[in-house]
């Protein structure tokens, strides 16, 4: 058994749903094969004829590799157009998404290139419709990492949840120490910065962030104050060291409030609160439905309740109990022991 990964997503370094999915086939000796995206100056202009949703020059120079797999998986809108070429040499296509892309991309494109609210609504409808069609009539199984995602495609994918890379990464959030918060990820407008900054004043604790900041405006913002501390994307590695030192000496806050500005953002699950629910972080965060379902499962307090958030702040016995309820409400939904039982179910007809 020999599968094709074809991917748009980052190889060097390698994105972290992608890791996971080349460590399972590790694990059960299959083999495989990463094809990134291919780039070339002028020719890779060809993407705008379908507006960058799909990345119609690599596809144009990989298809051909197709034959030499057993089993084609493709990650993500950009390279689906290439389950069409594999079901014509009839291979086994399975389709992997962890966004909804054709309404990130359909973001993307209003705020380079201001098209009319009526024109991108009917984009965004022939692209969602394009993707729907060529996932469930070209692709054996779909697997996607959300509930909004499988309800999307209309109850049509397989369920696989992202588990964190910290999990098994024991650090001791200092339950009895001072309160601080943290944000992993990159930080945006669009992911809630400029609440969670508010947020810090409000709470007037330090704020850690570990992530990309693009935003000069933002990045000054951070770099200024006393009570911020940036780090720019460390690698994994570096990164638990990080966060293990902070809670030797601190109680650990993890910051989620994701803008629902557009279907993706508003329904899909955040990394970041996985992570923060793999290492017992309670979570501070508002009513975007994945982070709204934790907090109200006893994962941690949504922003605008006052009673909560001093508790949070000054209850020891409260910290323990929603700490406790983070770890245990990532071992059921997300942990590594789920996501390769799922896998199992999905690719082991074809490995036997």
């Amino acid at each position: 058994m020999k599968i094709g990964i074809f991917t748009p997503r980052a190889v060097e370094p390698m994105h972290p749903r992608l890791e996971a999915f080349t460590e399972y086939f590790k694990g059960k000796n299959i083999y495989y094969d990463l094809i990134p995206v291919q780039k070339h100056f002028i020719y890779s202009r060809l993407n705008w004829k379908s507006l960058y949703f799909f990345d119609n020059y690599s596809i144009l120079r990989i298809r051909n590799k197709i034959e030499s797999y057993d089993l084609v998986l493709i990650n993500d809108l950009k390279f689906l157009p290439l389950a069409r070429y594999a079901r014509k040499k009839n291979k086994p296509v399975i389709y992997e998404t962890i966004d909804n892309n054709v309404y990130l991309r359909a973001y993307s494109l209003k705020k380079k290139i201001p098209f009319p609210e009526s024109f991108m609504n009917r984009i965004t409808s022939w692209y969602s419709r394009k993707e729907i069609s060529l996932a469930t009539d070209c692709c054996e199984k779909i697997i996607v990492n959300s509930k909004s995602l499988q309800e999307y495609f209309g109850n049509k994918a397989e369920l696989v949840y992202y588990y964190s890379p910290f999990e098994g990464s024991r650090i001791q959030n200092g339950i009895k120490k001072v309160p601080v918060l943290l944000y992993l990820g990159e930080f945006s407008e669009e992911k809630g910065a400029d609440e969670i900054l508010k947020l810090r004043v409000k709470l007037n604790i330090p704020l850690f962030i570990f992530g990309n900041i693009r935003s000069e405006s933002l990045k000054s913002a951070t770099i200024t104050n006393p009570s911020i501390n940036y780090s720019d994307k460390l690698a994994h590695t570096e990164l638990i060291n990080q966060i293990r030192g902070l809670s030797e000496k601190y109680f650990l806050l993890g910051a989620s409030l994701i803008k629902p500005v557009h279907q993706s953002y508003a329904a899909q699950e955040a990394n970041k609160d996985i992570d923060y629910l793999s290492l017992g972080i309670p979570i501070i965060g508002n009513h975007r439905r994945p982070t709204e379902e934790k907090i109200i499962s006893g994962c941690g307090v949504f922003t605008e309740d006052e009673h909560r958030l001093k508790k949070l702040l000054m209850d020891v016995d409260f910290r323990e109990v929603i700490s406790d309820n983070c770890s245990k409400y990532y071992s059921r939904y997300y942990s590594k022991d789920n996501f390769t039982a799922a896998l199992d179910k999905i690719f082991g007809d074809y490995v036997r």
